[in-house]
């Protein structure tokens, strides 16, 4: 049975926070090209949100999670959050509630420093009567740009958790 978004309220929007870099410390030295002419690349100095569903409080008839994560966007593969869905199914005392996000290519660039983005979003969930037992599933797929002939990637399961209530 397909359950509707009706006893689910949500903020309006996914948080979004870069993931940025700065420059690798030189090495300085002899190279190949003389004094000091080593190549140069980024250490990351914000750490990345690992996916996860958090239950954050769990009172009377309801319930309020976090789903959390993060994506890469550097260069010019820059992504976006494109779309993000949500569905509820019940099966008997069991509810079976699916986050599926989908990042899109973007055409642009990102800036020098940006590595990618770590994304939050709180929900809180009125449950039904009769649930025992609620599973919580967020799902990513990455999404070529209009025009693109790339083929379709499934959805990935990313976190999962599941709550005896």
């Amino acid at each position: 049975m397909l359950l509707g978004l009706a006893g689910c309220s949500t903020s309006e929007r996914f948080v979004l926070s870069p993931v940025l870099a700065e420059p690798a410390p030189r090495e300085q030295g002899q190279g190949n090209n003389g004094p000091g002419a080593r190549p140069q690349g980024f250490v990351e100095v914000t750490q990345r949100l690992a996916p996860a569903v958090q239950i954050t409080d769990t009172a009377a008839g309801q319930l309020q999670y976090r789903v959390q994560g993060n994506f890469s966007s550097a260069g010019l593969s820059a992504r976006r959050i494109g779309a993000s869905q949500q569905q509820q199914r019940r099966e008997g005392d069991h509810l079976i509630v699916q986050h599926y996000l989908q990042l899109a290519a973007v055409a642009g660039k990102e800036g020098a420093l940006v590595r990618g983005y770590n994304y939050q979003r709180d929900y809180r969930l009125t449950l039904p009567a009769g649930i025992t037992r609620v599973s919580i599933e967020l799902h990513e797929r990455r999404v070529a740009r209009s025009g693109q002939a790339a083929p379709e990637e499934p959805y990935r399961l990313l976190a999962q958790t599941t709550l005896e209530l």
